[in-house]
């Protein structure tokens, strides 16, 4: 194991307990954000707690989190190595009882993201990679390594995606669309809810990829703690990322999760919708 997983790993050890101790809670202290998105005390308290451990333990890197932002002046000009983390992804679920969230926790070295954590401890599960692979586990049991699926054709492929209905705007819609036309099944679907999530009960669509749950996940819209813990998971699964238009950077909002092998041909349909 690296020095950075390992320390990804107890930055995780330190942020479950405290997410399991709000959760169906009376003390959530959820609140509606400025962008209409919900934070509750879990939130910041496991962000706050992950800040401090960083600053004793790696105290020359740079940290981005979703609830206290960057603590570098323009995230463009940050230094080499830097922590991304969403402390609760899932707020919604979480806040509603329901089990499908996670922390995420990624590192990213120069351009790359080396490193990527997602622990889902209500569902007494984790992810995670490193240049060594990708593998899942239940937490403290026995680690299966990840893998993509074979699926080389975009009819034949199983497609989640987010947001669906009333939450996508007008250029999403028509991603949505056009994608819905040429590939076999996408989830969820009208019936299912807002939220792959909500029709999967799993914690990303990005860890379906890495798992050959699905064949490929399109993230409409994002921050970068929605991706950097993902990448090097579905990419150490043999599958592959980008945003809209195949670049590899985290912080452009959306992204385009496969198992490489469709990945172009889902970017061509994306480039002709937009």
């Amino acid at each position: 194991m690296t020095d950075d997983l390992a320390l990804a790993r107890r930055l995780a050890d330190l942020a479950d307990p405290i997410s399991m101790r709000y959760f169906r809670s009376d003390a959530l202290g959820a609140e509606t954000k400025a962008d209409g998105s919900i934070v509750t005390a879990a939130d910041k308290e496991i962000e706050r707690v992950l800040r401090a451990e960083l600053a004793s333990a790696a105290p020359a890197d740079r940290v981005i989190g979703e609830e206290y932002g960057s603590d570098a002046d323009d995230t463009g000009a940050i230094g080499s190595r830097y922590w991304i983390i969403d402390p609760i992804d899932g707020t919604a679920h979480f806040a509603s009882g329901k089990s499908a969230w996670s922390t995420l926790i990624g590192l990213r070295v120069g351009e790359t993201v080396t490193v990527g954590l997602a622990s889902a401890p209500a569902l007494d599960k984790r992810w995670w990679a490193s240049e060594e692979g990708a593998w899942v586990a239940p937490n403290g049991g026995s680690a299966v390594r990840l893998g993509v699926t074979d699926v080389d054709g975009l009819a034949e492929v199983r497609m989640g995606m987010w947001p669906v209905g009333k939450r996508l705007n007008e250029s999403q819609r028509r991603v949505w669309e056009a994608l819905s036309e040429r590939v076999a099944t996408v989830r969820p679907t009208a019936d299912e809810g807002g939220s792959l999530r909500e029709a999967t009960g799993n914690v990303h669509g990005g860890l379906m990829v890495a798992e050959g749950l699905l064949d490929a996940y399109v993230l409409l819209g994002g921050g970068p703690w929605d991706h950097a813990a993902i990448v090097p998971i579905v990419t150490g699964a043999g599958g592959r990322f980008s945003d809209l238009e195949g670049g590899t950077r985290v912080d452009t909002g959306a992204g385009v999760y496969t198992n490489g092998k469709v990945h172009d041909e889902v970017l061509r349909v994306i480039a002709a919708a937009l």
